[in-house]
């Protein structure tokens, strides 16, 4: 499974390879300890060295004082991409340089842009907004899949939640306030599973599910998965939920619509923007069970929006924003402001 930082930067790259304009080197960042790092920072320097490239694209502030030296050294301009949690209140003098010395600042909602803004004010006219992207040929509204059905011992006739995210103790995905607001929600809706899709470990969750026993028949932990059964997963669903925090934006929001599944998102950070304030999907208090609750068990007693059930409107509004076509439109437009930057 792909993270969204790592999806978003494979679909700017594939983007800006796709512009016969520019000539694009790109320099990977490999997983590991300080030997990896010592090796990425060796050969960014040594190539902006021999090619003098016109422009640099930093894809996250941990790099700042990558691209700190080459434009004071070597004269290279250059961006920095910026998702939400990364920037919430910059304490590192390194990291705040890169954002202040950059020519631009490339972020994905309007909730890290404000973020921005706050703690760099003089930085107001070099934002530029580059939403997540969806390929609507890979993830599309299919049937559920009998087979996955089958595998987790789900009855076809059963209501589907589920949440497709990884799991972290140090993060706040919300898959364990789900399962807080579970025991009721069994309730009324007894016909009810929810899929936790993903790879890692919280320990919140593990503990909930300890203590409540009689849920373990009703939560299905998949576990990592491969990224090509993610349209199977999210088909599903008959909800998709993720109350998150932090997080400037979801990338599996929007896979989730691309697919018709209406959302349940948090009614803060970074997510509001994305899902349009709720035109696509549920906002709640990440914080109140009982919100997560009620809201939950009204989409399935049909009691929400009536465009919330009708796939295709889904899939069709979401595509018109956030579709790969609208995206290489921005990242053309993202790549003549750079020109002028040159």
């Amino acid at each position: 499974m792909i993270g969204g930082i790592e999806k978003y930067n494979k679909d700017f790259i594939k983007a800006l390879k796709s512009n016969k304009k520019i000539n694009l080197h790109v320099i990977y960042r490999k997983p590991g300890g300080f030997f990896r790092k010592l090796s990425f920072f060796i050969n960014v320097i040594l190539f902006v060295f021999v090619n003098k490239p016109d422009f640099i694209f930093n894809a996250h502030i941990n790099f700042s004082l990558i691209t700190l030296i080459t434009k004071f050294i070597f004269k290279v301009p250059y961006s920095i991409s910026t998702y939400g949690i990364d920037i919430i209140h910059i304490k590192s003098r390194i990291r705040k340089l890169g954002i202040k010395h950059s020519n631009i600042v490339i972020t994905l909602s309007m909730y890290v842009e404000n973020l921005i803004k706050k703690q760099f004010p003089d930085k107001i006219d070099k934002i530029f907004m580059l939403e997540s992207s969806i390929d609507p040929s890979v993830l599309t509204i299919k049937n559920k899949n009998i087979k996955l059905l089958q595998k987790y011992k789900i009855p076809k006739d059963s209501k589907i939640l589920i949440s497709l995210a990884r799991l972290s103790s140090n993060e706040f995905k919300g898959q364990y306030q789900i399962l807080k607001a579970l025991p009721n929600i069994l309730k009324k809706i007894p016909n009810l599973f929810y899929i936790i899709a993903g790879a890692g470990y919280d320990q919140r969750v593990d503990k909930i599910l300890l203590d409540n026993q009689f849920l373990k028949k009703n939560v299905i932990l998949t576990g990592a998965f491969n990224e090509k059964e993610k349209s199977d997963y999210l088909n599903l669903a008959d909800l998709y939920a993720l109350p998150s925090k932090y997080d400037g934006f979801l990338i599996t929001f929007i896979e989730a619509l691309s697919c018709g599944v209406p959302v349940l998102a948090p009614n803060n950070y970074g997510c509001p923007y994305g899902l349009r304030n709720g035109k696509f999907g549920y906002l709640v208090d990440p914080e109140n069970i009982s919100e997560i609750e009620k809201t939950i068990v009204k989409h399935f007693e049909k009691k929400g929006p009536k465009n919330f059930y009708n796939k295709k409107f889904i899939r069709n509004e979401s595509i018109k924003i956030y579709g790969y076509q609208q995206w290489q439109k921005k990242v053309n437009n993202l790549i003549k402001i750079i020109s002028n930057e040159i």
